[in-house]
């Protein structure tokens, strides 16, 4: 994805934030005390809502107060909370689990001959999945009651399975063939993004946007990934159970620029051909993309209380996602 479309995503996630400024949290009403006690201000799930009627059998209102660890932020929220507004609590420290897997192209494939220079033509690369298990810590915090901005960091495993063609001149019997490979990294990852949230009654919108850099050792370059992710959802609550729901679905836009190098065992083609060539493995070097970088998603969290909340969401279609994680709010 060019430059160019990211800053766009994020213009576009920024812009939207201006508009949910307006609607959540009008400045007038700061600046004027008009009556705001029909209109409650809540974090669902690390979601403001206004005025919140979540679907269900509603539960009666707390009557424990959660206090922030501090009242600095979000900007204005001491004030708001002075007019009747009930704000997510400010910060909040999260582990996630995340296994991600999807179909790939190798482009700008090089094979060479052993460690030297020698290109070998004729190699190809057919049906590349790439699978990653990646545990992520995040922390975030909520600068204005309708913007978040957080930091990530966490460790990646993954491999890319592909089966080599390799050209009848390199096999000794002079016919095409089929070679399993089996390329496994590891590495850590960094990043940070921001999230544009807030609804009205039983209704939330999210939009989420991140940069994340993996620096891993099959590569000299750290593979550069940025995701972009609109959701809507809904409220929910029953009487019967401890803490609050949420269900949404939405799309995530998912791209990286990986470039790849490894080797194929001569011996894995022929066990004649090592002697033949005079070299023990083929290297080759390729830059890897997602096939498709859109997909679907659905998923869930549970508000036990303010300080505590747990969610899952399964990714689908172009590419099979699960997350599962917990956060805790103060």
């Amino acid at each position: 994805m060019t430059f160019v479309l990211k800053t766009l995503f994020l213009f576009c996630t920024l812009f939207l934030s201006g508009i949910r400024a307006e609607v959540l949290f009008p400045l007038e009403k700061l600046n004027f005390g008009m009556e705001l006690k029909d209109q409650i201000l809540i974090a669902q799930g690390n979601n403001p809502v206004m005025d919140i009627k979540p679907l269900g059998d509603p539960i009666d209102p707390p009557k424990e107060e959660y206090l922030p660890a501090q009242d600095t932020l979000p900007f204005w929220g001491k004030e708001t909370r002075e007019r009747g507004y009930n704000l997510p609590l400010p910060m909040g420290v999260s582990l996630n689990y995340i296994y991600m897997k999807q179909g790939i192209n190798f482009d700008d494939v090089m094979v060479t001959l052993g460690d030297e220079d020698m290109l070998i033509e004729g190699v190809s690369f057919d049906g590349p999945v790439r699978a990653d298990n990646i545990g992520v810590m995040r922390a975030d915090v909520w600068v204005l009651p309708f913007l978040n901005f957080y930091g990530i960091f966490g460790h990646l495993g993954g491999n890319i399975t592909t089966e080599v063609g390799i050209p009848g001149d390199l096999t000794v019997t002079g016919d095409p063939m089929q070679v399993d490979a089996d390329i496994e990294y590891n590495g850590f990852t960094y990043g940070f993004g921001i999230d544009v949230a807030g609804g009205y009654e039983s209704m939330f919108v999210l939009i989420d946007s991140n940069f994340a850099w993996t620096s891993v050792d099959v590569s000299d370059a750290p593979i550069t990934t940025f995701v972009f992710s609109p959701k809507i959802g809904i409220i929910i609550e029953d009487k019967d159970l401890i803490g609050r729901g949420t269900i949404w679905l939405g799309t995530m836009y998912l791209n990286f620029d990986m470039e790849v190098t490894g080797s194929i065992a001569t011996a894995k083609i022929s066990p004649d051909l090592p002697d033949i060539l005079g070299v023990q493995s083929l290297g080759y070097t390729a830059k890897v993309s997602p096939i498709g970088t859109w997909n679907m998603l659905i998923g869930g969290s549970w508000e036990i209380t303010p300080h505590w909340v747990f969610l899952a969401e399964v990714g689908f279609i172009k590419r099979t996602q699960y997350i599962m994680g917990g956060v805790y709010r103060f």
